[in-house]
């Protein structure tokens, strides 16, 4: 089972029983960097692969980056705007959840030019990962999530 930090949270809350990590973050422009450092922490706490490590990272970029520029009801200079994301290891398979507070569902695009420098973050995930989707929440938002299978040559410990 997924947990998920409250809003109101900003913290992370890791359980290495479970294998499952949430951090909530800000919708701002930083959220990207900072999701990357903290699934690169949990991700070496748990001892992944380091080319896991690597496409994982992406992932979560990608899935923060379009919360931020797409999920977000953030007006402007408003900072109450939030979004969450969980990292699950369930066997051979992380599972990445970014939740934010919009309703409208993510999609490829197509058509774009070779020189375009957004639009490709749902082609960038649907490529790298096993698989994806999304959910609606309760509140209103959604969750974007993609699992991706691990190495299983990973580093000694965990497995």
């Amino acid at each position: 089972m997924l947990s998920i930090a409250p809003k109101s949270a900003r913290s992370c809350v890791m359980r290495l029983q479970d294998l499952t990590y949430t951090f909530g973050l800000p919708a701002q422009p930083e959220a990207p960097r900072r999701a990357r450092r903290h699934a690169q922490r949990a991700l070496a706490i748990w001892q992944a692969a380091d080319e896991d490590v690597e496409v994982a990272t992406l992932l979560v970029s990608e899935l923060v980056t379009n919360a931020v520029t797409h999920g977000s009801r953030q007006s402007e200079g408003d900072e109450s705007a939030e979004i969450v994301l969980t990292l699950r290891k369930a066997g051979a398979r992380l599972w990445i959840t970014v939740r934010d507070g919009e309703s409208a569902p993510p999609f490829r695009r197509s058509g774009l030019p070779d020189i375009a420098e957004a639009g490709r973050g749902i082609t960038i995930v649907s490529t790298l990962a096993e698989r994806w989707g999304y959910d609606f929440t309760s509140d209103g938002g959604k969750d974007v999530w993609c699992v991706l299978p691990l190495n299983q040559k990973q580093k000694a410990g965990l497995s």
